[in-house]
């Protein structure tokens, strides 16, 4: 007598073992990476904190400052009194004034506990010591 072999019964089983085997690996590196994430996981402090402050010179001007690639304000109207306290991300971080009424970028770097101040001079926004 012949042994009929049943071939859709077997790939079935294959397949079936297959797909625990998948589950089964992507429990493990679930797991592997909710470990690592709690050992790990001290939030991260910001770096400091400065404090920016706008010159007499941009009095009257619109502003918009970005930190890095965020947005801290959007048309901001300097005043005499006008001054930005910024949490420094990082040790070392960029601080892009566009002045609106002539479309100018002007870059500069923060540092950590420092008082800048802004001034315009030439059409350009400067850090004035």
């Amino acid at each position: 007598m012949p042994h009929r072999l049943d071939t859709n019964r077997q790939f079935m089983i294959g397949n079936g073992l297959l797909a625990f085997a998948v589950i089964g690996v992507v429990v493990v590196f679930t797991i592997l990476s909710l470990r690592t994430q709690r050992a790990g996981g001290t939030r991260r402090q910001p770096a400091g904190v400065c404090t920016v402050l706008f010159g007499r010179s941009l009095s009257g001007d619109t502003l918009t400052v970005y930190l890095n690639d965020s947005l801290l304000c959007h048309s901001l109207a300097v005043t005499d009194t006008s001054c930005l306290r910024v949490s420094l991300p990082a040790e070392h971080c960029a601080l892009l004034v566009v002045d609106e009424s002539t479309g100018l970028l002007s870059v500069l770097s923060l540092e950590e506990g420092n008082t800048c101040r802004l001034e315009k001079k030439d059409g350009k926004i400067v850090m004035s010591p």
